[in-house]
């Protein structure tokens, strides 16, 4: 299964807002498995805040990052 967190502090408008986009990420991504190793992807927010965010992708492989990636576009 696709691992989404979020890290840094929100309020409850911000939580709501991060549950919503981590639920439309992992639609987009959910089924995206490496074909060799079989894993998921991992993807991590974080920022100062729901404007300044930075979305760090990571696998087992460049294959699967480079599709996670091109999912998301």
């Amino acid at each position: 299964m696709i691992k989404i967190d979020f890290k840094f502090n929100a309020n409850d408008i911000e939580k709501a807002v991060m549950q919503a986009a981590s639920e439309e990420i992992a639609s987009l991504v959910k089924n995206v498995r490496c074909p060799e190793h079989g894993e998921y992807a991992r993807i991590v927010a974080s920022g100062r805040s729901m404007n300044d965010i930075d979305f760090e992708i990571s696998g087992c492989c460049d294959k699967l990052v480079d599709e996670v990636k091109r999912k998301l576009r």
